[in-house]
């Protein structure tokens, strides 16, 4: 049966089922509720059901639609899928695990420059005998690009198939057009006896047979490429030359596994005259671990015979967490002619969780305008060479007089094995030409245009050698100490163009040099009679630990042939490190021998470097330590690190730049510390910066210079952005709390609770913020509290702690910020407290007034309490029935009644300011009726000789329940 109609009955089918389940729930009363949210959709699987056509045809997909970002796609049958726009899925399946069918999925744009295919959530299975590729490009339009970003971290990338974008970059050379296309195109030649030159990218295309093929040059991006490759050239008897390659870019945050093949090589060529085109791109980004046996490579095309050559290396880069890959990832040239092979391409190889770069792969560096290899490669630990593995870095202006490229490579690891090299011979300064005679460089050797004289060598460290009618070259240039400058060329004659200078290496490790191969920078020779030597370049190796012992160092003159011109002066060598083993290594300046005279030696210097560590900054106490980012209320702040050095003794002198945020450094000291000595032991540096401006915010670096004007690089402190402050001044008092107030007491009223609770609202600081508060209880009205904080910012309350009797109770407060101001402070109180009732009271009957018959005037006298009797109970019963409390005010009547000689008990309760109430005082009386007609009752005066006689009696003991 057709798939497609059985597909369509088979839906059909599912249909009718899904219509009697339903019925079967709507007759049964059931109600079943289904939540459809994206998160909760399994992914639906899609499969293609057409011919080979278009990925954007829905009709071609079995659910009739366009895949989207849930769909898993499966493409298991024989057909070329063209996919044309940028489109995200969920999963990608091509073929199956047996590779029975083998489908193709084509991509007809750039998806490097306008969007890649986007596989979200699940795998990519690239599975045997499928092919992912792209159309072919068209002369110079730009296409042959595949990008794919597969943006799940659990999942994987496996490609047991094959990704080939092999011929499909710039075109070569076909139709009318003699070169190639692409910008390292191959150079063709209109005439039957000369061969094409083929196409460069990552390396250089192979030269044609003849004068008129000049090689395709490298172009684009080391550290991360994606271009396509150059075509080849073509002469008369040829049609045409090689296609380069194109470009695939992978990015996964999982793990990819190859098994299969990913290929960008440049197409070879049948005829012996045309030329290869180059190798594309393979640019690999993985999140997770590369592992598999399969091959990644971006090789240049094949020439046929001897005339024309074989296309440059393409550019490879991998970068992995984690590597157990046993296949091989290559992009060389194409070999054969061997005659005329072109140059490697690059491989850059890179473990992101070590941040480690190695070159497993001998190549050339050719960097464009502006590169550096911090902004190649950024943050590098180790950098290691392969054994075997020559590494040639090259400079992009050479034909300048006064300014050449070095290469500066910062790195905390650098290793060169012994069989290895790292060379920038004949890579400095160009030689004179037919243009310019005279070679280029500050120290360019002098041309001559006359037949049978020769041109002097070119001066860098050593003065090149002079010519038989008597030239001679410059006087030596560049830095002895800090050797940074390209070799000069030598002068040209009629005879030949001049020789190059060597190249420049600045190498800076913040731990270990270590150099078993050769590091050379020789300048370039040449056979001929007339043209002078390249002077040497220049070697600067800066590390704590520099390591060579079987290893070369050179920045030798070049040499020349005949007898008439001069050799090139030798180069310049420094070697910096507090601890150096340079025991059994070659390290050579030597001036390059002239066919009339030999070019100056060069210099050569190894010395002690300083080194610090251990970067802090601290407040004028130059103990209390200013976080980074920090705030200081004080104009001046004091920086410190631990110096040493690799000479001993040396002189040590610490130098600070400090600028404020948004003022980028000058590497110019603005404060520099004591000179101290240094004897082995590290000694510590010390650096007072004044004159800060308040409320400004300021970065700064530092470095370490010795007596014999050696110093660190800059070093800037922190940790923290450039572009972030590492310390802040701040002398603004911060506000005080406000709104202090008191939910227990109130301040100047009693109170008999010993512990005041305390609310506020908090201060404010609009720069550093605030730190905290400091605070003191006390019976002082002004007092200060220390500058210790108490508790912290965030604090909005508090209670005190237990308080003494006394009405002379302070709360004492001030705020600090960030920076260290403190404010005034601001006071609460006083507050009175009393937590003992009313003692010692002494009870007297007297009066000076006539009162009724039966009515007693009451004297309460000496009393013992803080804040004063304000209430009264009195009362014949013990439990003060029917009595209540009464406002005191120092003399008591009571109306008393009872039989004449009848001795009766009164009770007396009293309540103090604070609440505090009394224990029970009991007192008798006894009755006497007084006559009538007396002035002043009996009953007075017999009471009154009682409390002489008798006293008062107090009862220990307190009533149970106070009656109020």
């Amino acid at each position: 049966m057709h798939t497609a109609i059985f597909k369509q009955r088979l839906e059909g089918l599912r249909s009718f089922i899904f219509k009697c389940i339903a019925a079967i729930v709507i007759s049964s009363s059931l109600f079943l509720y289904f939540p459809f949210t994206r998160a909760s959709v399994k992914a639906a699987t899609v499969t293609w059901v057409g011919g080979s056509s278009n990925w954007e045809t829905g009709g071609n997909w079995s659910g009739g639609d366009v895949p989207g970002p849930d769909d898993e796609v499966v493409i298991d049958a024989n057909v070329i899928v063209t996919i044309n726009s940028s489109t995200s899925i969920n999963s990608l399946t091509l073929g199956n695990d047996s590779g029975i069918t083998t489908p193709t999925l084509n991509f007809a744009y750039d998806a490097v420059d306008s969007g890649a295919l986007i596989i979200d959530g699940g795998d990519v299975s690239i599975h045997t005998g499928s092919t992912v590729t792209h159309t072919d490009g068209v002369d110079d339009t730009i296409g042959g690009k595949i990008s794919i970003q597969h943006l799940s971290i659990s999942g994987t990338f496996f490609i047991d198939g094959n990704m080939n974008v092999d011929a499909k970059g710039y075109q070569g050379a076909h139709g009318a057009v003699f070169n190639g296309y692409g910008p390292g195109a191959g150079i063709g030649v209109n005439a039957n006896s000369w061969g094409a030159s083929a196409g460069g990218y990552g390396g250089r295309g192979g030269h044609g047979y003849g004068v008129y093929g000049r090689p395709g040059e490298p172009y684009g991006s080391i550290a991360d490429p994606t271009d396509l490759g150059s075509g080849g050239g073509r002469n008369l008897e040829c049609t045409l030359g090689g296609d380069g390659g194109g470009a695939i870019v992978i990015s996964t945050l999982g793990d990819l596994v190859v098994e299969g093949t990913i290929s960008a090589n440049g197409e070879s060529v049948s005829n012996i005259k045309c030329a290869g085109g180059s190798g594309g791109t393979v640019n690999i980004t993985i999140g997770g671990s590369l592992s598999g046996n399969g091959t990644i490579i971006a090789r240049g095309g094949n020439g046929a015979g001897t005339y024309g050559g074989t296309g440059g290396g393409g550019r490879v880069k991998i970068s992995y967490s984690s590597n157990s890959f046993t296949g091989s990832y290559s992009s060389p040239a194409g070999p054969s002619p061997a005659a005329r092979i072109g140059e490697s391409g690059t491989l850059i190889i890179f473990d992101s969780s070590t941040l480690g770069l190695s070159i497993e792969q001998s190549q050339r560096w050719v960097p464009n305008v502006g590169d550096t290899f911090d902004s190649l490669f950024g943050n590098v630990n180790s950098f290691t060479i392969d054994d075997s593995i020559t590494l040639a870095l090259d400079s992009y202006n050479k034909s300048t007089v006064d300014e050449g490229f070095s290469w500066d490579i910062s790195v905390t690891d650098f290793t060169l094995p012994a069989t290895s090299k790292i060379s920038t011979d004949a890579l400095g300064y160009l030689g004179g030409t037919d243009a310019h005679y005279n070679g280029y460089g500050p120290g360019g050797g002098i041309g001559c245009d006359a037949d049978s004289w020769g041109g002097t060598g070119g001066s860098h460290g050593g003065k090149g050698g002079g010519t038989n009618y008597g030239t001679s070259a410059p006087d030596p240039v560049g830095s002895e100490r800090y050797p940074t400058d390209p070799g000069s060329g030598g002068g040209r004659t009629k005879q030949g163009i001049g020789s190059p200078g060597g190249g420049a290496v600045k190498i800076v490790a913040d731990e270990t040099i270590e150099i078993s191969g050769e590091l050379s920078t020789d300048g370039g020779s040449n056979a001929l009679d007339g043209p002078g030597g390249g002077a040497g370049g220049s070697v600067y190796l800066i590390a704590n630990s520099v390591v060579c012992n079987t290893g070369i160092i050179s920045a030798d003159g070049g040499d020349t042939g005949g007898d008439e011109a001069g050799g090139g002066g030798g180069g310049r060598i420094a070697i910096y490190s507090v601890n150096e083993d340079l025991t059994g290594c070659t390290i050579s300046v030597s001036g390059g021998i002239g066919g009339y005279s030999t070019g100056g030696d060069g210099t050569y210097i190894t010395a002690g470097i300083p080194s610090y560590n251990t970067l802090s900054q601290y407040r004028t106490d130059g103990i209390t330590t200013i976080s980074t980012g920090g705030y200081t209320d004080e104009t001046t702040v004091v920086v410190k690190m631990n110096m040493e050095d690799g000479d001993n003794p040396e002189d040590l002198t610490p130098e600070v730049e400090v600028q404020e945020v948004g003022t980028s450094f000058t590497d110019t000291s603005t404060h520099a510390g004591t000179q101290v000595a240094y004897s082995g032991t590290p000694v510590e540096g010390e650096v007072t910066v004044d004159s800060l401006l308040e409320g400004s915010s300021y970065h700064w670096q530092t470095r370490v210079c010795d007596d014999d004007t050696n110093c660190t690089d800059w070093v800037s402190y922190g940790g923290n952005g450039e572009g972030e402050a590492d310390f802040i001044i701040d002398g603004t008092d911060p506000t005080d709390p406000v709104d202090i107030t008191s939910s227990s007491h109130n301040p100047m009223v009693w109170s008999n609770d010993n512990t005041i609770v305390l609310t506020w609202t908090a201060g404010t600081d609009l720069t550093a913020g605030v730190d905290g508060y400091s605070y003191v209880w006390d019976t002082a009205a002004t007092t200060i509290p220390d500058d210790t904080k108490d508790i912290e910012e965030s604090v909005v309350g508090m209670t005190s702690p237990e308080l003494a009797d006394g009405n002379s109770h302070y709360f004492h407060i001030r705020t600090v910020d960030n920076a260290g101001n403190w404010t005034s402070t601001e006071h609460l109180g006083p507050f009175y407290i009393d937590t003992v009732g009313p003692e010692d009271i002494e009870i007297a009957l007297g009066g000076s007034e006539e009162t009724p018959d039966g009515e007693l005037v009451i004297i309460i006298e000496d009393i013992d309490d803080l804040s004063g009797i304000s209430e009264y109970m009195i009362s014949l019963n013990p439990n003060f029935a029917g009595a209540s409390w009464k406002d005191f005010t120092g003399e008591v009547r009571y109306e008393i009644t009872g039989e004449d000689g009848e001795s009766v008990t009164l009770y007396f309760m009293f309540r103090d300011e604070a609440g505090n109430e009394s224990e029970v005082f009991t007192y008798q009386v006894a009755l006497e009726l007084a006559e009538s007609g007396s002035n002043i009752p009996t009953i007075v005066l017999i009471i009154a000789t009682l409390v002489a006689i008798l006293g008062l009696k107090k009862n220990k003991g307190f009533l149970n329940q106070q009656i109020h």
